[in-house]
């Protein structure tokens, strides 16, 4: 390995701004690229060190700098990849198609270095403390998952289907793209949009303006296959368009007729599919997803599959409860119901049964208040940090705002970001990313941002949110606490560094403080009267929130099943090499779990499954149930101690949030809960247990008892 000389780059060295942040104001593709080249080479001049080293190995000599250089490479990632996802231009769409294979070569370089790898494997755990040992551990099973003791033939293999893989998810992504903005539903009437709040209206039509529609309505397409205006749209023929041109994003010509011809990517993701399952042979695992799931809580495929395949039945059954309340109320028979009447039915019986109106209780959910005398107020309460606006901080878009958090001691733990309004540029969803890495040994403090896609106010409105909004931000915002109150001195191990079904655990514990009674009566607050959330209106959107469980969890459940089908075929499995033959494997897998035959469609189908065949989610989207088993537990932990007290939000931060990977995270969990989880409460808190015998049984059963090991 013989590195080039690095580069200059700006972006390369921390930065004197408030908290480390660097100044993204004016960076462009050109910034970035240089950006990329230089990290590259000064990671690599970093390995060549480490290698050449003719000390012995031991954790200071050889560990440590690999901390220093991964900590240093990722602040040149985070910066990348914040403009990928949230400022993605053609041109660094284009940047990062051309960079995809090279940065996955880069990923695996140091591993595939045989110097490297004995070097590392020399290091003597005998003498270092717990900590240390397991960090090294971890990297020892870093470079054994990128192939370091594999024999040479393999790990070039190896190598080739890294480079095709990054190659053919960043053509993924860009499809994807372009595919949501092909299957946007341009209007030309406006009563077309009945039910939509004026916000939306007016969106949609700033929407088609831009498009070069002056005087129609574009109702552009999320990353969800149902839309979020779905639930309130009144025509029933364009709930059915929308809907459909949602669902049939990425299938080219496999699509339903008269549905939106956007790029076919079926074929991109079965070829992804059998690449990683080939990569997986090459490791000595079965499947992708056995191989990925290793270094998981969950610890094998079967155990998380099995955990899908229990509640699989009960979310069927859990639905069709939920039908035939909605059929009722529409005078119709179940069977009558369309996979796009489902959303706008069940915003029906919320609003006829719960006395829930959503559009009504939108003036009472103003964002800057729900932010400040919401999100960040519970996180005081609990946490003892605080909050303070730096608003002369430069964002690398002008909408995107800077807060300092410091604990009650007055030390700094980090910038918080946030980027809340939806843009052309900007990849749908909600996420959590870190700009800057912590790194405690030298005194930096992470740079966290949370990007958020609402819908941007008019010009001197106020931002109304629906209650679904308001648990976003508490989600995301769960993500960001996770990192800022890190303790962890090393750097691939602080904050959200965990197991990817252990990292939503933290961001939907936090979800909890939205209904509390100590939080919502200080930000549910009329934005005109400062009047409070009546307090009716508050219980029955308590009462309401279990309502349409049902439906959410096969929607989830659809989307879970269909990443593990995917993941575990082996490379015995027949190929799948046009877009029809992944439409039918679509069709077979939810048949065999009773989920074909039901109005509503997986959260994601395969032609738009950005978090499988882009995001880092691979075999591994079953872990949003299993954090919210965590979940559920750990709320009735916090429920059963009194709630929002300060002294409980020390002990979970000092045993579980502050950890990262420095232990098992399940080690983590048991230090706060005293067990493993089980998965009782998660069935009661989604209505999957319908009497009261059922309940019982269900709350003396772990997580291994959810599903065979097969």
């Amino acid at each position: 390995m013989t590195p080039e000389p690095p580069a200059p780059s700006t972006l390369l060295s921390p930065s004197e701004l408030p908290g480390g942040l660097p100044d993204l104001s004016g960076v462009g593709p050109e910034d970035l690229e240089e950006l990329l080249r230089a990290g590259m080479a000064a990671q690599r001049a970093a390995w060549e060190r480490i290698a050449a080293d003719p000390a012995p190995a031991d954790f200071a000599s050889v560990v440590e700098p690999l901390e220093t250089a991964a900590a240093d490479f990722a602040r040149v990632t985070g910066i990348f990849f914040t403009f990928v996802s949230a400022m993605g231009t053609e041109e660094v769409l284009e940047l990062h198609r051309r960079w995809a294979g090279p940065l996955a070569e880069h990923e695996a370089a140091a591993a595939r270095d045989p110097r490297l790898a004995r070097r590392l494997a020399a290091v003597a755990e005998e003498a270092l403390d717990p900590v240390r040992r397991h960090v090294l551990r971890r990297w020892r099973e870093d470079f054994e998952d990128r192939g370091a003791f594999l024999e040479e033939t393999a790990r070039d293999e190896v190598a080739r289907i890294e480079q095709e893989l990054a190659q053919l998810s960043a053509r993924f992504g860009a499809g994807l793209l372009a595919g949501a903005e092909q299957a946007g539903l341009l209007l030309e009437d406006e009563r077309q949009l009945a039910g939509l709040p004026e916000d939306r209206v007016r969106q949609a039509a700033e929407a088609a303006q831009l498009a070069g529609h002056p005087g129609s309505y574009l109702l552009v397409q999320d990353l969800f296959a149902v839309p979020s205006v779905l639930s309130s749209l009144q025509d029933r023929d364009t709930r059915r368009r929308l809907w459909r041109d949602s669902v049939n994003r990425g299938r080219g010509e496999a699509r339903d007729e008269g549905a939106a011809d956007t790029p076919e990517l079926l074929t991109t993701a079965a070829r992804i599919a059998e690449l990683r399952a080939r990569r997986a042979e090459l490791f000595g695992a079965r499947t992708h997803a056995e191989l990925q799931l290793r270094r998981s809580v969950a610890g094998t495929p079967q155990r998380a599959l099995g955990m899908l395949e229990e509640l699989a039945p009960r979310a069927r059954a859990a639905f069709q409860r939920e039908l035939a309340v909605m059929a009722e109320v529409a005078g119709v028979e179940p069977g009558q119901i369309q996979p796009w009447d489902v959303p706008v039915l069940l915003e029906r019986v919320a609003r006829e049964r719960y006395a829930v109106d959503a559009q009504a209780l939108r003036p009472y959910f103003s964002f800057e208040r729900t932010l400040v005398d919401g999100v960040f107020a519970a996180a005081s309460r609990l946490y003892g940090v605080q909050f303070t606006a730096r608003p002369q901080l430069p964002g690398y878009h002008p909408e995107v705002r800077f807060w300092e958090v410091r604990d009650e001691q007055d030390r700094l733990l980090g910038l918080f970001g946030l980027d809340p309004w939806a843009r052309p540029t900007k990849q749908g969803g909600a996420w959590m990313h870190e700009i800057v890495p912590r790194d405690a040994r030298v005194g930096q403090t992470p740079v966290v941002m949370n990007t958020l896609n609402f819908t941007r106010p008019g010009q001197g409105e106020e931002k109304l949110l629906s209650a679904d909004n308001v648990r976003t931000m508490f989600h995301e915002f769960g993500h960001a606490l996770h990192s800022l109150l890190s303790t962890v001195v090393w750097p691939t191990a602080a904050g959200t560094n965990v197991p990817r079904d252990f990292v939503e655990y933290p961001s939907q514990v936090n979800e909890m403080w939205m209904f509390h009674p100590e939080v919502l009566p200080h930000y549910a607050r009329h934005h005109e009267t400062g009047e409070p959330l009546p307090t009716e209106a508050a219980r029955a959107l308590q009462e309401a929130a279990r309502w349409g469980e049902g439906f959410r969890t096969v929607e989830y459940l659809g989307a879970a099943l269909l990443d593990m089908a995917w993941h575990t075929r082996g490379t015995d499995a027949e190929p799948l090499e046009t877009p029809q033959q992944v439409r039918e494997f679509e069709r077979e897998m939810l048949a065999r779990y009773g989920l074909a035959d039901l109005p509503v469609a997986p959260r994601y189908a395969t032609g738009m499954f950005k978090h499988i065949f882009e995001g880092g989610y691979s075999a591994g989207y079953y872990s949003y149930i299993f954090s919210e088993m965590m979940d559920a537990e750990t709320v009735d932990w916090f429920r059963a101690r009194g709630g929002l007290r300060r002294e409980n939000g020390q002990v979970f931060r000092d045993r579980l949030l502050a950890r990262g990977s420095e232990q098992d995270p399940a080690q983590s969990f048991r230090d706060l809960l005293g067990r493993d989880p089980q998965i009782g409460p998660l069935l009661r808190r989604r209505g999957l247990v319908d009497d009261d015998a059922e309940r019982d049984g269900a709350a003396g059963e772990g997580a291994e008892g959810t599903g065979a090991d097969e």
